[in-house]
């Protein structure tokens, strides 16, 4: 997404496999608004098992949330960012579980950088914030080894230009101009007339504000419905308006929404002020009632049905959220409200429009136990288009209705004439047993049947009800759980359709997986024959369902075994099968340690740069006073800070999982006919077709497969019926990363005498637990080979030195990051001894110069005194240091001066007198110089060109002799014209008191070997000129000079 330079909420990434970094994905994203939150966070990076770096370059801004980096095990560079200069407030910063800094490459001093306008800009990486307790800090913040983080001055700390200038303060994120048109991101608003995008602080005439943008009257009508609001049916696919300067979801207060010519509208309501008008409702709960606040028309119906506990605060809540509603279009429908006393939070409803119906009744008030009041008003006006409707309501008197019927002359009672008989009083009589039918159960559903209820007037059945109740053991009655205000009990579905002369069906929704209930259906029926019927209590148990997570993994390794524990799930909805466990080696990655140079920048020096911020835990609210009892356990119980286990922190970490688990996995919803309504049959939920696949949990997947020619593994796999699994220490490497995945699988559904259909449709298996776990390391399994160890002198006529050759440990803790070779002169006891590092990368080239086979690589130890030394090689790895080697000896003997003192002796005598006889005997002749300049080497300045060669590709070995400017070495050059490469070379130098026109003269050489193409001459391969020393790389000749082959041969 190289275009993206802004998120207007939040970035999510959860377990996104093969994901190494983000910095070619979002390249330039600049800015994240937070406009919504993953819980209080707007970048959440979590259980990543693949990426390395996060490589946000760009970022510089979050407007609102935190940052939540965690369990991602070869994350770097996440503790290298100062967060605190891209958040907008104290917002959580959250950086757990990630990569050690010791295994991390290190942050550049500097980096190049290419501006808009092409050039090259070299950028000084900005030191991190001094650490509490620290003088100073040396570490520098980047986003990886290669890019610097980009810290804009203190007056524009969030947008200016990658070399530091601010920008326009109508930018945000930076620029890369002073114009309003070189905005990265728009601080207000923006505007992109003919695709040229400028910042705006308010959009001018013709456009609308759309978020941080300015849109047109047509492009509002094209947004589309957000993905947010896709279970909002009631909106259309292009639900936005233009009105008043900004491009809305929803008109704003005393306008009201028309559609004119097919186009939606806010029209400003005629009377100035405008009745709130909200579609019709169903009430259950008190949360569904503030939903109607301040409404005054309903456009449908209203349904109450309240069963919660605690009457009196049920009412006072109705009467604040009902009392403004003044008309209802549709029926009011008020059933089995255990609470109610009376109507009267409706304080100012005057009309029920009855322009809908149910059971042809405007009004239908049924089964409410404890009503005994209507309206408050007595001037409420019903539709006679409807009837009114009560029934069993046995707190009511029947002339409080025939009252509300005065009111309306024109509109009748259904069956007003036996009125008295089911309102008023409570007595039942006549009961006829009803036999239901269990048909099918799923995780969440359940199908039941029965045969019609048999009257001579049919018209005496107004419905049926269900009751049921979740019930662990067949011992319900039929007053269990229930009282006049409480819901805690039996639940209860009403059916008011049904087939006169078949079989009634009612789906059963909302259950719980694997849980058995208890149900009765009931009639309803008018009570002047006194004639009703009831079923006995019946039992069934849901299907099984999708297992929960298990929970607190924990690893331990003893005796020579790793055990890995957890706890079983909160909810196994089924009867447990197995535990899986899968185990996959998450390799340490090589390419990554190369960006470090393990010898300048040592493992034991490396500190974190930024310390792992906490989470901010709410405040403990304090106990005031305690008992006797509280106040003895407080004090034997440990002290704050010496229990490693943090209660708040665990919740905290618990109720994130939970969140992000609902951001991630979200249930389809169920598709949607073009109708506002349809009727649910028992084939939407339940598929016709008995072999429906149904995808489960795949474990093809989860295999045992050995690394190849190793004994431990690269996938492990096994299943246990307890709580914990061990398994023998040698299937895993030493010291190397392993993500450890476990889950819960249950068994298949059992099937039900009688031909009950069981629809086990939910997985077998629930979600996989990740956790990243490090087996411990080998004593000793870093330790070089004794028998490979070679030390022997390698001197010349210019200084003395010694070659150590060794091979590397067969099987090391992690990845080889350097070697260190300690050597010291054993006869002299005040010399302390000294160190030289290798670094893995440098071993390896000196491997390819040697036979193959032998696996060795090698060093040299220069600048040596005679004497007797002793040399040990220790391997380093990511696990730390290894141990030193038994000590080799190398004796550098002195060199016997004698006879070169005589022949320097003579050679100074023979000297003197020849000059003498020069200057005494033979005539003097006047002698005069002609100089003559080359024009190969004369006023020439040297350049740049094709030919520079970077030093860091060069690695210097052993001298090879003495050359006409300086020191000859053999090397090798690992890149050459931007390709890979391993050339062994031949290193020219000049001496350090070399002149400045001597340093030209070997500069100026190099040009003229630059002109030569041929094998019959020694080939320039390439030149340093930057930087001391001056190099110039040549051709090696392996067999010395044509000379002295030949006389050697």
């Amino acid at each position: 997404f190289p275009l993206l330079t802004e998120i207007t909420q939040y970035l999510l990434l959860f377990r996104v496999n093969g994901l190494k970094s983000l910095r070619k994905l979002f390249p330039n994203l600049a800015v994240i608004r937070g406009e919504a939150l993953v819980t209080n966070y707007a970048i959440v990076i979590y259980e990543l098992m693949h990426i390395e770096e996060i490589g946000l370059t760009s970022l510089t801004s979050i407007d609102r949330g935190g940052v939540r980096i965690e369990k991602n095990p070869k994350l770097c560079f996440a503790n290298t960012i100062d967060w605190k200069r891209i958040i907008s407030n104290e917002s959580d910063i959250f950086i757990k579980d990630n990569q050690k800094d010791n295994v991390c490459p290190i942050c550049p001093n500097e980096t190049e950088i290419i501006l808009p306008n092409g050039s090259n800009y070299t950028q000084k990486c900005p030191l991190a914030p001094v650490l509490s307790g620290y003088k100073e800090n040396k570490k520098t913040l980047c986003w990886n080894a290669r890019q610097c983080q980009n810290i804009c001055p203190d007056r524009c700390p969030k947008s200016c230009t990658p070399t530091g200038e601010c920008c326009d303060d109508s930018c945000i994120g930076g620029c890369s101009g002073r114009n309003l048109r070189d905005c990265t991101v728009c601080r207000h608003l923006s505007i992109d007339p003919g695709f040229d995008r400028q910042c705006v602080t308010k959009c001018s005439n013709g456009t609308y504000k759309y978020h941080t943008r300015c849109v047109t009257e047509d492009q509002c009508y094209k947004i589309a419905k957000p993905i947010s609001l896709d279970s909002h049916g009631e909106l259309p696919p292009f639900p936005f308006i233009p009105h008043n300067g900004s491009c809305l979801l929803e008109c704003p207060p005393d306008h009201e929404m028309k559609v004119d010519n097919g186009r939606r509208m806010c029209k400003k309501c005629p009377k100035g002020t405008c009745p709130k008008r909200c579609p019709g409702s169903n009430i259950d709960n008190i949360q569904s009632a503030q939903a109607l606040k301040g409404c005054e028309i309903i456009e449908g119906s209203l349904e109450i049905q309240l069963r919660s506990r605690g009457g009196e605060n049920i009412v006072k809540e109705l009467e604040r959220f009902l009392s403004n509603i003044i008309e209802i279009q549709g029926y009011l429908k008020v059933v089995r409200s255990y609470p109610l006393l009376s109507l009267g939070f409706f304080k100012k409803l005057q009309i029920i429009r009855g322009l809908y119906t149910i059971s042809n009744s405007s009004l239908y008030i049924v089964e409410n136990q404890n009503l005994q009041e209507l309206f408050e008003r007595e001037d409420v006006w019903i539709n006679e288009t409807g009837r009114l409707f009560f029934f069993n309501n046995p707190m009511l008197c029947s002339d409080k209705i025939k009252k509300l019927r005065d009111m309306n002359p024109t509109i009748q009672i259904e069956n007003e004439d036996k009125l008295h008989e089911n309102n008023g009083d409570r007595a039942a009589c006549n009961i006829t047993e009803l036999v239901t039918t269990l048909k099918a159960v799923a995780a969440e559903t359940a199908i039941i049947t029965w045969s019609p209820f048999k009257l001579e007037d049919i018209r005496q059945l107004l419905g049926y009800v269900i009751y049921y109740i979740e019930s662990p053991f067949q011992n319900v009655t039929f007053f269990d759980g229930r009282d006049a205000c409480n819901t805690e009990g039996w639940r209860l579905d009403d059916i008011s359709e049904f087939i006169q002369d078949g079989p009634t069906t009612k789906i059963l929704t909302q259950l719980r997986p694997y849980t058995q209930y208890a149900y009765y259906v009931k009639t309803y029926t008018l009570a002047s024959d006194g004639y009703g019927g009831q079923s006995k209590i019946q039992y069934f148990k849901t299907a099984p369902g999708t297992p929960s997570v298990v929970r607190d993994i924990t690893i331990l390794v003893h005796n020579n075994n790793l055990t890995v524990k957890w706890l079983p799930p909160i909810k196994m909805n089924g009867k447990l099968r197995e535990y899986e466990i899968f185990i996959e080696l998450n390799a340490d990655d090589t390419e990554q340690l190369k960006l470090r140079n393990y010898c300048n920048e040592e493992i034991d020096k490396t500190a974190t740069i930024l310390p792992e911020p906490q989470p901010t835990l709410p405040p403990v609210v304090k106990q005031p006073t305690c008992s006797e009892d509280q106040c003895r356990n407080y004090c034997s119980a440990p002290q704050s800070g010496t229990s490693g286990f943090n209660v708040q922190e665990k919740e905290q970490q618990i109720s994130f999982e939970d969140q992000l688990h609902n951001y991630v996995y979200i249930k389809n919803p169920l598709p949607r006919d073009k109708s506002t309504r349809r009727k649910r049959s028992s084939s939407f939920i339940f598929p016709q077709d008995n072999n429906t696949d149904i995808k489960k949990n795949d474990t093809s997947d989860r295999r045992m497969e050995k690394v190849a020619g190793q004994q431990y593994f690269r996938y492990i796999f096994n299943s246990t019926n307890e709580t914990s699994i061990s398994f023998p220490l040698t299937h895993f490497n030493h010291y190397s990363l392993y993500v450890f995945k476990i889950r819960a699988c249950r068994f298949k559904a059992e099937k039900i005498a009688d031909g009950v259909k069981v629809m086990d449709q939910e997985p077998e298996c629930g979600n996989d637990v990740i956790e990243n776990y490090r087996t411990p390391k080998i004593q000793g399994a870093d330790s070089i080979p004794e028998e490979s160890i070679l030390a022997e002198e390698h001197s010349n006529h210019t200084q003395r030195g010694i070659r150590v050759e060794w091979r590397e440990p067969s099987k090391p803790n992690g990845p080889i990051v350097s070697f260190k070779i300690k050597f010291q002169r054993v006869e002299v006891d005040s010399v302390q001894p000294s160190t030289h590092c290798v670094t893995y990368e440098a071993f390896n080239l000196t491997k390819s110069t040697l036979p193959s086979g032998s696996g060795k690589g090698y060093t040299y130890l220069y600048k040596l005194e005679p004497g007797n030394y002793s040399i040990k090689v220790m391997t380093t790895t990511i696990a730390g240091d290894g141990a030193y080697s038994l000590p080799r000896y190398v004796l550098l003997e002195k060199e016997d001066t004698s006879s070169a003192v005589t022949v320097l002796m003579l050679v100074c005598g023979g000297t003197a007198g020849w000059y003498y006889y020069q200057y005494h005997f033979l005539s003097k002749q006047s002698i005069r110089m002609y100089p003559d300049v080359n024009p190969d080497y004369a006023g020439v300045t040297y350049k740049i060109d094709e030919w520079e060669v970077e030093r860091q590709h060069i690695i210097q070995l052993e001298e090879l002799g003495q050359g006409s400017f300086g020191m000859v070495y053999k090397g090798i050059l690992t890149q050459l014209r931007g390709e890979h490469c391993n050339i062994p070379c031949a290193i020219k130098t000049v001496n350090e008191n070399a002149t400045t026109k001597e340093r030209d003269s070997f500069l100026m050489e190099a040009s003229v070997m630059k002109q030569f193409h041929t094998h019959h001459v020694v080939r320039l391969l390439g030149v340093v000129s930057q930087g001391d020393p001056t190099l110039v790389i040549m051709e090696l000749m392996a067999n010395g000079d044509l000379k002295g082959y030949l006389r050697r041969h």
